[in-house]
């Protein structure tokens, strides 16, 4: 706790105020140049497998 004088009316009034800090400047950034834009990842469609004889089964199903 400081003085009890510190704390009547009249003193604290006579106290100046403290100084309000001082904003600072901003700089404007420089724009940052704009970066290529991504190639895009193709979508591949699946397709279903050709009928041919190397995935057929070697025996009938049937």
């Amino acid at each position: 706790m400081g003085s009890p004088l510190a704390q009547c009316w009249p003193h604290a009034a006579r106290r100046p105020p403290r100084p309000r800090p001082r904003r600072r400047k901003r700089r404007p950034r420089r724009p940052k140049r704009p970066s290529p834009p991504r190639p895009r990842k193709r979508l591949r469609r699946r397709r279903p497998p050709r009928a041919n004889s190397r995935n057929r089964p070697c025996w009938p199903t049937w």
